[in-house]
């Protein structure tokens, strides 16, 4: 008998040391797939790399059906009347090369004045068809993609000490645009969301019970979370949920199919607080 049970000790403990550290995987697998998410750049970040540099983006049509992918998430600008730039935002770093080499079978096909000049950060591809001898466009544009590359990844987006910082918020893979309401912050700011006009241009479309992750950068991290879910009722008239519900992290969407917009309400031991906003589509 006493054997028998140092037997279940010894294979409790086992089993504990086992589930701690697949727990750990776990944990750092979700930690992997955050930090991918942070190295992920947008159009918008493109733009204001571009801008810095001096180079005005003026959105255009392709001029070469060729150079088309099919993506959602590409784009083309005229930079000088002649010449164009072509931005292709990827979901992964890994994409990048197979957009490339795609755009070269493509091409191999036409038979093309000047070959474009590809640029490539993390998960961006530029095309730059060059026509004309423009002194220092190219080194432009070469130094907005070296800024691109050299960007600290981080998880929020602190541009000012004196505002709260803007969580990092993600559906399936894809990073939801949030947007700061009410806070208490170095001084108190009233704020209300007017979901008309913010929801039709910040909703992200993800599956159904997709886990929505909400993440600070900033320390101390807050000591509270919650959030209130926000629909339309019969007669189109937006409705904030009766209840807030806690979370720690993350939490799920819904199942059914419809627009969702949350509000996050943060609170920090030092009185201080802030309410952010996203929406995300279910179809």
């Amino acid at each position: 008998m006493k054997k028998y049970i140092a037997f279940l000790v010894v294979f409790a403990v086992f089993a504990l040391a086992a589930y701690q550290d697949w727990n750990k995987g776990q944990d750092q697998e979700q930690v992997s797939s955050i930090q991918g998410l942070m190295e992920m750049f947008s159009i918008d970040d493109v733009k204001a790399a571009m801008q810095k540099q001096g180079v005005e983006l003026i959105p255009s049509e392709f001029n070469y059906k060729w150079f088309k992918l099919g993506l959602k998430t590409e784009y083309s600008f005229d930079l000088n009347g002649k010449e164009q730039l072509y931005v292709y935002v990827f979901d992964s770093t890994a994409e990048v090369e197979r957009g490339l080499k795609q755009i070269n079978n493509q091409n191999a096909l036409y038979d093309i004045a000047h070959t474009p000049t590809p640029f490539m950060a993390k998960n961006i591809l530029i095309m730059y068809m060059r026509y004309l001898p423009i002194i220092g466009l190219e080194d432009k544009i070469q130094a907005a993609v070296d800024t691109l590359k050299t960007a600290p990844d981080k998880i929020s987006d602190v541009a000012d000490p004196n505002k709260p910082p803007i969580p990092f918020v993600s559906a399936n893979n894809k990073k939801l645009p949030v947007n700061l309401g009410s806070y208490e912050w170095m001084g108190v700011l009233d704020a209300i969301f007017v979901w008309d006009q913010f929801v039709p241009r910040n909703k992200v479309i993800v599956p159904a019970e997709s886990e929505i992750t909400v993440k600070f950068e900033y320390e101390p991290y807050p000591n509270h979370l919650s959030y209130q879910q926000v629909t339309r009722d019969e007669i189109g008239d937006w409705k904030l949920s009766p209840n807030r519900t806690p979370f720690k992290g993350s939490f799920k969407a819904p199942k059914e199919k419809g627009i969702y917009a949350y509000i996050v309400y943060s609170y920090w031991n030092d009185s201080r607080s802030a309410d952010y906003a996203f929406a995300v589509e279910i179809k």
